[in-house]
C-alpha cells in the first residue's frame, strides 16, 4: 500500500502541502540485476504549514520496505539491557 500522507507526522495537522515531487524510485535498499524490472514507487516531499516539519510525502506499507530485511537484533538488544543496568536509576 502506498499512500499520500495525509495529516502530519509530527503534529498531525492536516494542513501538508507537496513542496517536491521527484520521479518514482525503488525502496532505498532494493538493489536490482535489471534496474529496468525495478518496482518503483512515489517519492517527494511534503511541509506542514503548521509546525514547519518537512517529511516524506507518500507512506509505504513497512511490510514492502522491510519485504528482505534480514536481521537479528537479539545480540544488540541483550547487551543493551544489560548495559542500561549499569546505569544509576535503570535497576529494572
Amino acid at each position: 500500500v502506498i499512500d499520500p500522507i495525509s495529516f502530519c507526522r509530527g503534529c498531525v495537522s492536516t494542513e501538508v502541502n507537496d513542496v517536491l515531487e521527484l520521479r518514482p524510485v525503488p525502496i532505498g535498499d532494493c538493489f536490482s540485476v535489471n534496474t529496468n524490472n525495478a518496482q518503483t514507487y512515489p517519492i517527494g516531499l511534503a511541509l506542514c504549514a503548521h509546525c514547519g516539519l518537512v517529511q516524506l510525502s507518500h507512506r509505504v506499507d513497512s511490510s514492502i520496505v522491510f519485504e528482505r530485511y534480514f536481521s537479528e537484533s537479539f545480540p544488540l538488544t541483550e547487551n543493551l539491557v544489560l548495559e542500561r543496568k549499569r546505569i544509576p536509576g535503570f535497576e529494572r
